[in-house]
C-alpha cells in the first residue's frame, strides 16, 4: 500500500515494471489493456476538451 501512496504523491515518479504489472493485475487489466488506456489522449475539462 505504501508503494501506491508513493506513486500517488509523486515520491515515486517511475515505478518498477513489476509494480505496474501487479497493480494492473489487481485492477483486472491486462498489460495490453493498460497500454491502450495510457496511450489514449485525456483531457481535464470535458466541457472544453482542453487541459
Amino acid at each position: 500500500m505504501e508503494t501506491v501512496r508513493s506513486i500517488e504523491k509523486g515520491r515515486t515518479s517511475t515505478p518498477e515494471f513489476f509494480t505496474v504489472a501487479a497493480l494492473a493485475t489487481e485492477l483486472g487489466l491486462s498489460l495490453d489493456e493498460l497500454y491502450i488506456l495510457v496511450r489514449e489522449p485525456t483531457c481535464t475539462d470535458p466541457d472544453t476538451g482542453h487541459d
